[in-house]
């Protein structure tokens, strides 16, 4: 199993939207093959930052959600309003 945990800052004035893309993003990721978990956390320290849990069976499932059209167009919308750098731990169950 793959954990991938990552944290996001944006401006608050954005975050309206921002949840937007991330509810569609979740819903459409947890349709994938391999996807045993894939969560979207607010950051009670930090209102403008989320913090993403994703647990996929293999690599190469997060690989090929990594291609996916939702990954690909839905994603970066949201990146372009992000402050802060991304924050990405990837881990394997030992």
């Amino acid at each position: 199993m793959i954990t991938v945990v990552s944290r996001r800052t944006f401006r608050e004035k954005d975050f309206p939207r921002i949840l937007e893309i991330y509810e569609k993003m979740t819903e459409e990721t947890r349709k994938e093959p391999g996807c045993i978990s894939y969560r979207l956390f607010l950051d009670v320290n930090d209102p403008r930052s989320i913090v993403m849990i994703e647990e996929w069976e293999s690599m190469e499932d997060l690989d090929r959600h990594n291609e996916t059209p939702h990954y690909r167009e839905i994603l970066p919308q949201a990146w372009r309003m992000q402050l802060g750098g991304d924050l990405r731990f990837l881990v394997q169950k030992y």
